[in-house]
Order: C-alpha cells, then sequence, then structure tokens
C-alpha cells in the first residue's frame, strides 16, 4: 500500500511548469478588449486565461493550421498595438513561443488569435440563446398588443374598419416576425436528439 503522502507528491517538472513567470504581448486594441471582457466574464485572472487559451488551442487540434495562417496575417493595426506585461505559467509561454517558433509567427501574434477565436467560439455558442431570448420579447409583444387591441376595442367600436386594419397588420407583423425568428432557430441550431 502505498502511503497518502506519496499519492499526492508532485514532481519537480511539473511545479516548475506551474511556477509563474512574466512576459510582454503586444495585442490590438481589440484583442485586449476581447481578453478583459473574456476574464470578467469568466472570473478568472489573466494568467488562468491565458494557460486556459494556451492548453486548449496549442495542445489539442482545436488550434488548426488556418487559424495559424490567420494569426500570421497582417491586420493593419500594427500602430495601435497595446503593449502589457502578463503573468502567465511557465509551461503556457514555453508553448506559446515554442508553437510561434515552429509556425513561423509572431507570439503576439499568435496570443491574439487564441484570444480572438475564443472570444468568437463564446459569442456563436450564446447565439442560441439569444435568439430565444428574442422570441420570448416578440411573444411577450404579441401579449402586449392583445391586451391593448383589448383596450382599444373597449373603448372604441370594434366594427371600426382603420383600427381593425391596424391592429391586424400588428397581428400579421409579429407573427411572422415569431415564425421566422422560431424558423432561424430550427435551421440554424436543431435540436440535439434526445439520448436513450
Amino acid at each position: 500500500m502505498i502511503p497518502t503522502h506519496q499519492k499526492t507528491r508532485l514532481s519537480l517538472d511539473s511545479l516548475a511548469g506551474m511556477r509563474s513567470v512574466r512576459t510582454t504581448f503586444r495585442l490590438s486594441q481589440r484583442a485586449d478588449e476581447a481578453l478583459s471582457q473574456l476574464r470578467k466574464t469568466s472570473k478568472v485572472t489573466a494568467k488562468a486565461m491565458l494557460d486556459v487559451l494556451t492548453t486548449a488551442f496549442l495542445q489539442t487540434s482545436l488550434f488548426t493550421d488556418l487559424s495559424m495562417e490567420t494569426a500570421g496575417a497582417k491586420t493593419g493595426d500594427e500602430g495601435s498595438r497595446i503593449r502589457k506585461t502578463w503573468v502567465i505559467s511557465k509551461t503556457a509561454l514555453t508553448l506559446i513561443n515554442s508553437t510561434a517558433k515552429t509556425k513561423g509567427i509572431s507570439r503576439d501574434r499568435l496570443v491574439e488569435s487564441m484570444i480572438l477565436l475564443y472570444q468568437a467560439i463564446i459569442e456563436q455558442s450564446r447565439k442560441p440563446e439569444k435568439c430565444k431570448e428574442a422570441l420570448k420579447m416578440v411573444k411577450d409583444l404579441w401579449n402586449q398588443a392583445d391586451t391593448v387591441k383589448s383596450t382599444l376595442w373597449d373603448i372604441w367600436d370594434t366594427d371600426d374598419k382603420e383600427l381593425n386594419g391596424i391592429l391586424d397588420t400588428l397581428d400579421w407583423a409579429l407573427d411572422t416576425l415569431r415564425g421566422l425568428i422560431e424558423t432561424r432557430i430550427e435551421q440554424d441550431f436543431p435540436a440535439e436528439p434526445e439520448s436513450l
């Protein structure tokens, strides 16, 4: 039987990889703002966010050759880059440096591309949520329109052609909008089959 203290023992190499180091990256304002936003929504430090991005993209196949080409492309905002010093793990820095060298791109562009790609993935994953939120708002608006219609009919005659024409147009517009949103949700975000 292995004693408990030996089960949790860390190797010197793994401890050295967790060590924090300082490094400077020159990022575009867009990437800097994206990193700040990602940190706020994830409620993690810049070190943790950069470590996660490095692990997720550079140690897996998520960061494809196409992403590398994008990272190597000039964006036209060369003069407006923000220089900041970050604290990251030694392992992440080593991986960033080696990947940048292997692919022949600057590590600043590599980090920037990882940040912007992750932001795009997050935004894409939130689209179904936003569409369902918009659908709920349209349905709420439709219910409010029904309440307004009832109130107006209490005040004026239900045979008022002008009023009925406007209210019918409003009903048609809201129903068309609701149908369009539901169709787009079904097309763009098909329901996953239920597990057996």
